[in-house]
């Protein structure tokens, strides 16, 4: 059987090590810990609060490809980090991704 939060601090922990680093607010406060369990479902939060949250930049970071007419590095970051937390878990679960 899977320990969920288990499996869950894997994958936050790959988030916030794979997240976009300038002063590591984003990192530190952007990204929650683990909030619930409930039939299965971990939750957890990228900046939490939206506008008035913590890290309001996070989700513009991933979302945006040009950010002031300049080509965004970070671009999809959540998404390429998520990923990486998942291809991780199904290593440690001996399983893959498809």
């Amino acid at each position: 059987m899977v320990d969920l939060m288990a499996a869950a601090n894997t994958v936050i922990g790959v988030e916030r090590g794979l997240a976009p680093y300038d002063t590591g607010n984003l990192m530190n406060n952007g990204i929650s810990n683990v909030e619930s369990i409930v039939f299965g479902t971990a939750t957890y939060w990228i900046n939490k609060g939206g506008a008035s949250g913590p890290a309001p930049y996070g989700v513009l970071l991933n979302e945006a490809m040009t950010i002031r007419g300049h080509s965004n590095v970070h671009y999809l970051w959540h998404d390429s980090a998520f990923y990486a937390g998942c291809l991780m878990l199904a290593n440690e679960l001996g399983g893959e991704l498809v």
